[in-house]
């Protein structure tokens, strides 16, 4: 996306400017910058915002069971998951969830254990995932949320299509589509529903969606 280009011309600044958060002691304003560039790490400088995830989060400032821990947490988590370190990204995620409930975030809660469902599943535990899944998907349906809910729907799909449940599975990916059509993460559900019509034998059909997929992107 055009906005992680133009922080890739501005990183120094970014660089800079979590250090001065985090060397004055400014814990909020630090973990304000983790959840607002997690998106970019993601994709970009993994390692690098894993870094800077556990320095933050060892900060005595940040101990406090607060909604910003939980933000920094799930930072932390969604970076684990990128590198597919998917046991330690559960059991951050788990965190994040508990501290959403204590202090009463439905968001925080809800994106929480979206994340924790999906990396459950990549563990291989499907009734823990979509019992983690299904109730982050009422919760996104309670904050009106379609993304999340968009973004539920997929990682579900994903779960009862390891479990050879094509139909299941194709109507959650087509639910996600719809509702992540405005979301960054349109693209992946698009290429979701590609795969399930090339398993169905349809070439034709994943051939258009994998290029619509693309222009996602």
């Amino acid at each position: 996306p055009k906005r992680f280009r133009m922080l890739e011309v501005d990183l120094d600044n970014v660089r800079a400017a979590i250090d001065w958060s985090y060397e004055s002691r400014d814990w909020q304003s630090a973990i304000r910058l983790l959840w607002g560039l997690t998106g970019f790490w993601h994709g970009h400088h993994n390692y690098e915002g894993l870094g800077y995830c556990e320095k933050i989060l060892a900060m005595p400032e940040a101990a406090d069971r607060s909604i910003a821990r939980a933000q920094a947490l799930w930072c932390y988590a969604n970076l684990l998951w990128s590198l597919s370190k998917f046991a330690a990204a559960s059991r951050i995620w788990e965190q994040a969830a508990a501290i959403g409930m204590e202090v009463g975030n439905e968001f925080m809660t809800m994106l929480s254990l979206i994340g924790w469902g999906a990396a459950m599943n990549a563990l291989g535990d499907a009734t823990a995932a979509q019992s983690l899944l299904t109730e982050g998907l009422s919760r996104a349906r309670q904050i009106g949320s379609k993304p999340h809910m968009g973004l539920a729907q997929m990682h579900l799909g994903d779960v009862v299509l390891q479990q050879a449940n094509m139909e299941a599975a194709l109507t959650l990916h087509e639910q996600s589509a719809a509702n992540q059509q405005f979301s960054e993460n349109s693209a992946l559900s698009l290429r979701r529903l590609g795969q399930i019509a090339l398993r169905r034998g349809d070439s034709a059909q994943a051939g258009e969606l994998m290029s619509e997929s693309v222009r996602h992107i």
